[in-house]
């Protein structure tokens, strides 16, 4: 066999397995959008932007509810701001910039030790965190959506209520999910009315 033939046999193989590896990547996109993964509903909705704009859509939508900011941006959404003068320092852009990686165990640190002494809005900050891909595991960031709920956070009680509604994480529980999403509609936040309206 020559040389040529040997190479343009290798070249094939290896477009044949990119191929194989760039398929099973797309599916496990599109499980993880499936079962509620912000991140991977926000790279599923932009793998369909040329095949399918109204799905495409629809998982911008799903991750912007859920907080997800590039989804959000992409809508052109406002997502409320987390505000909390204690630790304002640490709410910055950087703190939901996927671009500049994981975040620091630092600042983890110093918004776990503030959610554990019962602040709700660093509770909920968690959550932000793992929506947008910045290294909080699902698990944890589910367990202090939890507590940051159970506290009565409007922020919380809405994305509380869309984990219930659509069955992310938790069985699917429609009315549970639209009672906590009007809880946090009841305290004025717009999106869980804007979610409501959709209905």
């Amino acid at each position: 066999m020559s040389n040529l033939l040997i190479y343009q046999m290798k070249q094939l193989l290896l477009i044949f397995l990119l191929s194989l590896s760039a398929t099973s990547f797309s599916n496990t996109i599109e499980k993880d959008a499936n079962d509620g993964s912000p991140q991977a509903q926000f790279l599923f909705a932009q793998s369909l932007l040329n095949e399918d704009a109204e799905k495409a859509q629809e998982y911008f939508t799903l991750a912007a509810f859920q907080g997800h900011t590039k989804s959000a941006h992409y809508l052109s959404w406002e997502i409320p701001v987390i505000a909390n003068d204690s630790i304002n320092t640490l709410i910055t852009p950087e703190v939901y910039d996927e671009s500049k990686g994981i975040i620091s165990i630092e600042i983890l640190n110093k918004i776990r030790k503030q959610g554990n002494q019962g602040d709700i809005v660093m509770q909920y900050l968690m959550w932000g965190l793992y929506v947008n891909n910045r290294g909080v595991t699902k698990a944890e960031a589910y367990t202090w959506l939890k507590q940051s709920a159970g506290n009565k956070n409007a922020s919380a009680l809405f994305g509380l209520g869309l984990l219930y509604y659509y069955g992310y994480i938790v069985p699917i529980e429609r009315d549970k999910g639209v009672r906590l999403i009007k809880e946090a509609s009841d305290q004025g936040f717009s999106l869980a009315s804007i979610f409501l309206k959709t209905k």
